[in-house]
């Protein structure tokens, strides 16, 4: 939803725009009905199609809004800009932004045709009105709001300011014609019609070259930026480790294109995550941070299959619960009005890993387009995490991460690992697996096939929990503790395990219950029971099913 300057930002343009049509009256709305809708209808396609100039978008339906005043009244225009973006738009948010932006427009454009004396200048005055206030909107969003540099924008939104006025003038021509006949009205349709298909595709032309030359550019940057590395690693053993990370991650941070970063390692003797270095954060705030160490298991929630990306991992708003203790988020800033854009709780984080396991990771904030990360970022943020992998296997921090992190746990810790989760209350995953009819398999095929059954489902489980959990082996029993909130993760996990050990062993079935808490169960007992009910229910249904309560 908004924050705090977003909703003053909307409200302020809102109670502007009441003030623009009050001044305005009287107000007039057209009643013909089919003109009406064939007018909603040519907005909502002009919607649709958007014309980027200097990294703001434009659509077309401003220069079609400017076309339908040779029909329309300006209020009229109004009731069907907005009724266009209830419908298209879908996002509550991004309507009250849009929509606070065209109310304004339209009414501050209403209130200048009022002062036009004659007809031939009333798309002029609209047109100035309806842009200018554009202009302004824009400026202060991109300055105060999103907290960007304006000057990069500012030519093109004088560009827009221009095209506008030039595209009223256009219209104006049908007003020179002595009489409003059909043929006259054709010809003036025809030919501003001409000058917006030579105006999209002229600036995608250009939007090409444009992205060619940033992209040349970037090229150039990321080079000289990788050429500080050899300097920056020269006689690494003389320098506090300290600073080389830092500078590190200061290049990836600049070749990656974000604000802020922070490398974090796990020290596997005491199951803590330390925080190591920073880009772009304050001193204060890095103290902060090192005096706070999350435990390693609340990280490896991170690090699901479903935030994959390549080998990285995002994850967006509200896909976990996240602990504000252990986190750290830069000053507010505003989200683009973009299907990619990159949200203020969204995650970027990258994995460390040295000889086939994930010893720390490094995360990233606030990148500089606002855009979620690209390929070719994750590429470079994983380069990146490489080398610190390199630089850390040499270094005294070695030591955190001699030691494994067990995923398999004696039963009674794993209860214990259960009533602790229970009590801080946090979102849980819990599987109970058991093989079907374990004891004629052992009758059938001797107690040797047996324990090599046994070992084999506890080493799977082993390699499909990863990250993701801890869990417990008693017999032909299995109990996991999943660190996530969604319970599908749950289902998806115990079929990876189910069909791994059918491909090795087709003469056994295994049955599986998945319970989530606090969802399906507020208490240790009632979690336990409803495991236990569960997996009975799969087993009397026949076996070798998933029961998810």
């Amino acid at each position: 939803m908004l924050t705090k300057n977003e909703w003053i930002f909307v409200l302020t343009t809102i109670f502007i725009g009441i003030a623009a049509l009050l001044m305005s009256q009287p107000l007039v709305v057209i009643t013909d009905v089919p003109l009406m809708l064939l007018s909603l209808a040519l907005i909502f396609f002009a919607q649709s199609v958007q014309i980027t100039i200097g990294g703001l978008v434009l659509n077309l339906k401003s220069f079609v809004l400017l076309y339908l005043l040779l029909y329309l009244t300006p209020e009229s225009l109004l009731v069907l800009s907005l009724l266009t973006l209830l419908i298209y738009l879908n996002n509550i948010r991004t309507f009250l932004f849009r929509g606070s932006f065209e109310f304004l427009q339209i009414a501050v454009g209403t209130l200048l045709v009022r002062f036009a004396m004659i007809d031939h200048l009333r798309i002029l005055f609209f047109s100035i009105g309806y842009f200018f206030v554009n202009f302004i909107l824009t400026a202060l969003y991109v300055k105060v709001l999103a907290k960007t540099d304006l000057r990069k924008y500012l030519r093109a939104i004088a560009i827009i300011l221009i095209l506008s006025i030039y595209s009223s003038f256009i219209l104006t021509m049908f007003y020179l014609f002595p009489e409003a006949r059909l043929p006259q009205l054709l010809f003036s349709t025809l030919v501003y019609a001409g000058f917006i298909i030579h105006l999209y595709y002229t600036v995608n032309a250009e939007i090409w070259h444009e992205e060619l030359e940033l992209e040349k550019q970037q090229i150039i940057r990321e080079i000289q930026n990788i050429m500080k590395l050899p300097e920056v690693l020269d006689n690494i053993s003389e320098k506090p480790i300290e600073t080389v990370l830092e500078k590190v991650l200061d290049i990836s941070c600049q070749i990656v294109g974000f604000e802020y970063a922070l490398l974090s390692i796990f020290d596997f003797r005491s199951g803590k995550v330390i925080r190591l270095a920073k880009s772009g954060i304050s001193d204060e705030e890095f103290v902060k941070l090192k005096e706070k160490k999350p435990e390693i298991k609340e990280t490896f929630v991170f690090m699901q299959q479903r935030f994959d990306i390549g080998g990285a991992y995002f994850i967006p708003k509200g896909s976990v619960d996240l602990n504000k203790t252990f986190t750290y988020r830069p000053f507010e800033y505003v989200k683009l009005e973009s299907e990619n854009a990159w949200d203020p709780d969204d995650l970027f984080i990258v994995p460390i890993n040295y000889e086939g396991r994930i010893i720390g990771y490094v995360s990233y904030d606030k990148p500089k387009n606002l855009l979620r990360p690209s390929k070719r970022e994750v590429e470079f943020a994983r380069f990146f995490s490489w080398q610190i992998s390199k630089i850390l296997a040499e270094s005294k921090y070695s030591l955190f991460f001699a030691s494994e992190y067990e995923k398999k746990q004696p039963y009674s810790i794993l209860m214990e690992e259960i009533s602790k989760n229970i009590e801080l209350k946090k979102n849980f995953i819990l599987l109970y697996i058991d093989i079907d009819h374990f004891e004629k398999v052992n009758m059938l095929f001797g107690f040797h096939t047996g324990d090599e059954i046994l070992k084999t489902l506890g080493e799977i489980t082993t390699e499909e929990v990863k990250n993701l959990g801890v869990f417990s082996q008693v017999g032909d029993e299995e109990i996991i503790l999943l660190w996530s909130k969604s319970k599908s993760d749950g289902v998806l996990l115990a079929e990876r395990i189910i069909e791994e050990m059918k491909v090795r062993y087709n003469m056994i079935s295994i049955s599986a219950s998945v319970v989530k808490y606090p969802t399906d169960a507020q208490t240790f007992d009632e979690l336990i029971e409803k495991c236990r009910t569960g997996l009975v229910t799969a087993k009397k249904s026949g076996g070798g099913r998933i029961i998810s309560l």
